[in-house]
């Protein structure tokens, strides 16, 4: 006995509306027709450029939208250009026999790193840091303010819902769910704001990637460590960089000239002063 093989559905590309759907329906109607006469070939001829041109216009209308949504997001636009690029690369690691301990390797080889870099810093005493007090406007950072469910629902749509192996539940859980789960996130980060602990949060699954493709993945050296934190300690770090966003702005304490852990800026924009400068210069000379 025969049996058709069954074949799972496509999923439609995100701007595949209703519109367009039923533009497609009319270029295979007609299709099926253009060899009944010149003018049905020609019909058929004028509905499939019709067509393909609206599937251009909606193809650059959404991620036009996307872009635009994510404007001065550096990571998310990156996300979008690879995942439309189809741009999946397997993480290299070194040839082992025993997983567990090549991942004891990579701990010892990362905790010595630190404890090195450590040794390299220059005591506290002897620190060139200017120890002058500032006079702030709005009193000292002493304690922070509580978080609301709106804010806290903000910085969520606005930063995405990533979860860690480590977190108690999936990702997709935590999507479907988000709205029954907010007040209960909202009170576990209050009551971490109020106590000033994040016990249990830091732990972190740190995952050995390769900084270049090119080099070497049999040498350590060449792997940096990225850390995937848990979503729960995710949400009170941007909490708590809202609030002192908000203090170093209140008490004019921001330097014009840094660009890191700033919003709005990134390495990007140094790059585009730096250039700027020298430009400037040349045509002062």
């Amino acid at each position: 006995m025969y049996n058709n093989p069954v074949h799972e559905k496509a999923a439609h590309a995100p701007w595949f509306d209703s519109e367009y759907k039923n533009q497609r329906k009319l270029r295979r109607k007609a299709e099926k027709n253009k060899n009944r006469s010149l003018y049905h070939k020609t019909l058929f001829e004028d509905i499939r450029a019709e067509t393909t041109i609206m599937a251009n216009l909606k193809k650059k209308q959404y991620y036009s939208t996307l872009l635009e949504k994510n404007k001065g997001n550096v990571k998310a636009i990156y996300n979008v250009v690879n995942r439309e690029l189809d741009r999946k690369q397997e993480t290299p690691i070194p040839e082992t026999q025993d997983i567990g301990q090549l991942a004891k390797d990579f701990n010892e080889y990362f905790d010595e790193k630190i404890i090195n870099i450590r040794k390299e810093l220059p005591p506290i005493g002897n620190s060139c840091v200017n120890e002058t007090v500032p006079i702030f406007t709005d009193g000292y950072l002493n304690d922070f303010t509580p978080c609301s469910e709106e804010e806290l629902r903000q910085i969520i749509q606005e930063s995405g819902i990533k979860c860690a192996p480590i977190d108690f539940l999936p990702e997709a859980t935590v999507k479907e769910n988000i709205d029954t789960l907010i007040p209960l996130l909202c009170k576990l980060v209050n009551q971490s704001l109020s106590t000033g602990s994040i016990d249990s949060l830091k732990i972190a699954d740190v995952i050995p990637t390769l900084k270049n493709p090119k080099l070497d993945p049999e040498d350590f050296k060449n792997y940096r460590p990225i850390s995937n934190l848990s979503f729960l300690g995710k949400l009170i770090e941007r909490v708590v960089l809202a609030r002192l966003n908000d203090h170093l702005e209140k008490n004019n304490m921001n330097l014009p000239q840094q660009s890191a852990y700033k919003k709005n800026f990134s390495t990007e924009t140094i790059l585009l002063k730096i250039t700027n400068d020298l430009l400037i210069a040349c045509d002062n000379k």
